[in-house]
């Protein structure tokens, strides 16, 4: 594999097609073919026809995009368009598989009910606004009484990118858990996450020493849009921060002999 990409890449063909190749390999392979097929297309102006699984590889290489499902074309446009359409398209089969998922860590101890997101009228959604309020809702039993709970709600990608956890922390220490029925709410104000799927994970721990009573890796997911009437034409990456910009404009006079960066200031500790 690493011949044939070192060879194809090398001559100076019209048209250099590449099937999953970053698919395979070590990590430094994948990252030196990215970085190759990178300067080809947006530096050299090179025509590459990139077969690939990878959605975000797909949204940081492509100008145009084909979505095929069984040898047929179903979308041609724009990366974002066609990767949002993906996401879309991709929905039922997540659900379908977090259905079927048994693989759920739990000392017996509670059971979990329901997994599901509010947005910020309170009614529940699997359909977020990008930078809306959310509210993560967790609903599950306890059957025993358990002491200092701990709980965490995590986001990540479909393919397990881990983005945050929000966790209790000290919050309920101390404090008995009584059996019965419990719903947990998590609020995250603006959630900076840009287009595309993502998974939730829950977890529960308890007791002086914090043993782990109940850990799922997929209780729900849900897939954040893109605002209408906004351009994510040159946004890139899983989330976005609140950032702050400042242009300073300086005149030919003003700026001679000026250094480009604020200068360092010494404290004399004598």
């Amino acid at each position: 594999v690493r011949l044939g990409f070192s060879i194809a890449t090398c001559v100076d063909a019209g048209i250099l097609i590449v099937d999953e190749v970053l698919a395979v390999g070590d990590l430094a392979f994948q990252r030196k073919c990215f970085d190759r097929m990178e300067d080809m297309i947006k530096r050299q102006g090179k025509t590459v026809l990139l077969v690939s699984h990878n959605v975000r590889q797909v949204q940081r290489l492509c100008s145009r995009v084909l979505l095929l499902a069984h040898g047929n074309i179903i979308a041609d446009g724009s990366a974002p368009a066609v990767c949002n359409l993906f996401y879309e398209r991709s929905d039922e089969k997540i659900k379908t598989n977090l259905r079927l998922r048994t693989d759920n860590v739990s000392s017996g101890e509670i059971e979990l009910l329901d997994a599901y997101l509010l947005d910020d009228s309170g009614e529940v959604t699997d359909r977020l606004i990008y930078m809306a309020d959310v509210t993560v809702a967790i609903v599950f039993e306890a059957y025993a009484e358990m002491t200092s709970p701990t709980f965490a709600v995590g986001l990540q990608t479909t393919d397990f990118v881990y983005l945050s956890t929000p966790l209790t922390g000290d919050l309920y220490k101390g404090r008995t858990l009584k059996p019965g029925i419990h719903t947990l709410h998590c609020r995250i104000s603006r959630l900076p996450l840009l287009p595309g799927v993502y998974s939730l994970n829950f977890r529960m721990n308890a007791g002086e020493f914090q043993r782990v009573v109940f850990h799922s890796e997929n209780v729900g997911h849900f897939q954040v849009k893109t605002l209408e009437g906004r351009s994510d034409s040159m946004l890139e990456g899983l989330f976005e921060l609140d950032a702050a910009w400042q242009l300073d404009v300086k005149t030919s006079e003003a700026s001679s002999g000026a250094t480009s960066r604020p200068r360092k200031t010494t404290v004399d500790q004598t």
